[in-house]
C-alpha cells in the first residue's frame, strides 16, 4: 500500500495517537525514531494489514542484528532458542550463526 506520510500520520491521530505527524512518521522511516508497542497495532490499523505482517523479516534473513551489534538467529523471532543466554545483565551468544544479516 502506498500511503503518504501526512495521510498515515492522519490515520493514527484518528486512532488516539495525537502526537503523530508527518515528521513522526520521516523519523520512523529514517531509523531515528523508535516505535512503541501500543503503536504496532494502530500502524497495523492505520496501514491495513496485521501486526504479524509489520513484524516480519526477510524469510532468506539467518540473523537479526541487535542495536548493540550482536546478531541473533533470526528462527529466535518466532522460537525460544539456546543461541543467546544472560549472565546477569548481560547478553551473550552462545553460537554463532552465518553472516546474513536482517536490520
Amino acid at each position: 500500500m502506498r500511503m503518504r506520510q501526512e495521510s498515515l500520520a492522519a490515520r493514527m491521530r484518528d486512532q488516539g495517537f495525537k502526537t503523530w505527524r508527518k515528521q513522526t512518521v520521516s523519523e520512523l522511516e529514517a531509523g531515528r525514531r523508535a516505535i512503541q508497542a501500543d503503536e504496532i497495532l494502530g500502524l497495523a490499523i492505520a496501514l491495513e494489514t496485521t501486526v504479524l505482517a509489520l513484524m516480519a523479516f526477510d524469510a532468506g534473513a539467518v540473523e537479526v542484528v541487535l542495536p548493540s551489534g550482536m546478531p541473533v538467529a533470526a528462527d529466535r523471532i518466532a522460537a525460544m532458542d539456546d543461541m543467546i543466554r544472560w549472565e546477569g545483565d548481560h547478553l551473550v551468544a552462545v553460537h554463532s550463526v552465518p553472516r546474513r544479516a536482517c536490520r
